[in-house]
């Protein structure tokens, strides 16, 4: 039950995968506006599979739950944009009742699409989409004076691929962008005597969906125990089902 509730905790914080490389440059007047719904109601139902590293009990613990991510009311940010509450929900499998976990919001404007979560402020996309186009998106969090979030530092956000088809795993999308965030190897992890660290992040929005698909990676290795272990997570977002 412990192990459920940490798993639970870093979702908040945050198989099988195929799609279709044939990646079609979008027309010039699309700007992209269209890959995260925002009428109120809209939901979406992920697959959640996490993989925990413990390094105090020397295991990997692996768990699956469901998410239900379902936009709210709007409101006025801080600089006067409309934004939309977004309610997320959880179940530990389909039998059980949904269960309000926490709420962020997010905010569209001409440019780009924010998620403001747990008090983390992401750059999800900017416009127009363009294939190999880069941001910073997590230039708004103070990754260098906040040690818990040093590792989220030096991301470069890309769409490495736009309007293909991609399959989460769980159910298969058109019309996909696939945004690469993340992809670092610190140390040498095949080195049982030196520190070694692991960073990945990618993410799949669908057109008129919203995101199908994230995946996000981070542990440590630190070799000064006696008994050194990773210390760390997996997590996998797989989208099911929307309205």
């Amino acid at each position: 039950m412990k192990n459920y509730y940490l798993f639970m905790l870093l979702v908040c914080v945050v198989g099988f995968l195929a799609c279709n490389k044939q990646t079609i440059q979008p027309p010039a007047n699309d700007l992209g506006w269209d890959f995260q719904p925002v009428n109120k109601g809209h939901y979406i139902i992920y697959d959640v599979d996490s993989i925990i590293f413990d390094d105090f009990k020397k295991s990997i613990d692996t768990f699956r739950t469901e998410l239900k991510d379902e936009i709210g009311e709007t409101f006025l940010d801080d600089q006067g944009r409309t934004s939309y509450y977004v309610q997320r929900s959880v179940r530990k499998n389909a039998t059980d009742p949904w269960v309000i976990n926490h709420s962020f919001y997010i905010t569209k404007d001409s440019f780009k699409l924010e998620w403001n979560e747990n008090n983390l402020r992401f750059i999800k996309m900017v416009y127009p989409v363009k294939l190999n186009k880069k941001w910073k998106g997590n230039q708004y969090i103070a990754t260098q004076s906040a040690p818990t979030f040093r590792w989220l530092d030096g991301w470069d956000y890309q769409y490495t691929d736009v309007l293909v088809n991609f399959n989460t795993g769980s159910a298969s999308y058109p019309k996909c962008h696939i945004i690469n965030q993340a992809d670092f190897l610190e140390g040498d992890a095949d080195k049982p005597d030196a520190f070694s660290a692991k960073t990945y992040s990618q993410e799949v929005f669908s057109q008129n969906v919203g995101l199908v698909y994230r995946e996000v990676t981070r542990w440590e290795y630190q070799p000064s125990s006696a008994n050194p272990f990773r210390n760390g997570f997996t997590t996998i977002f797989r989208a099911k089902e929307n309205n």
